[in-house]
């Protein structure tokens, strides 16, 4: 986990100067999740017939996953693209589309935790879920602290 923690902060803080946005979105997805592959692997400790298993259903699942990160990015930049601007409108269109990102997010999890339940247990579905929940967070905490919270007008007292 140290390692995953050290990785992130690493390419978080790289210089978006010399890269595009999209460049150095995929270097980042890429290595979380390679970081990430490495952690599970590590923390589960499977063996070969268990491996065998698991490790279809987890890339299974980081192909669903990327879909929903997609649309996540796609929120994220288009944010970012209008946060001068933001009006009431926007703004709660932003929050219902996290909401949806997030349901998605939740429905994926609790899909793949019986997937991995069935082909080899609770014990270790439920770590595999512990793993990606800490994962998710420390890239959310990480995104949190990049951007910026909706603007309110100075005169906010009668917004509506």
């Amino acid at each position: 986990m140290k390692q995953l923690i050290i990785g992130l902060f690493v390419l978080l803080t790289f210089s978006l100067q010399a890269q595009s946005t999209d460049t150095y979105i995929e270097l980042l997805r890429s290595n979380i999740q390679l970081e990430k592959k490495n952690v599970i692997a590590e923390s589960l400790d499977l063996s070969d017939k268990l491996s065998e298993k698991f490790w279809p259903i987890y890339n299974e699942y980081q192909g669903e996953l990327i879909k929903i990160t997609d649309k996540r990015i796609e929120l994220i930049k288009d944010y970012a693209k209008n946060y001068q601007t933001l009006s009431d409108k926007k703004a709660n269109n932003y929050i219902e589309r996290a909401f949806d990102n997030r349901e998605e997010l939740l429905k994926l999890d609790k899909k793949y935790y019986e997937k991995v339940n069935d082909a080899i247990g609770s014990r270790y579905a439920g770590k595999f879920i512990q793993l990606i929940s800490r994962i998710n967070a420390l890239v959310d905490i990480q995104i949190s602290a990049e951007l910026p919270l909706f603007p309110v007008p100075a005169d906010s007292v009668d917004v509506k």
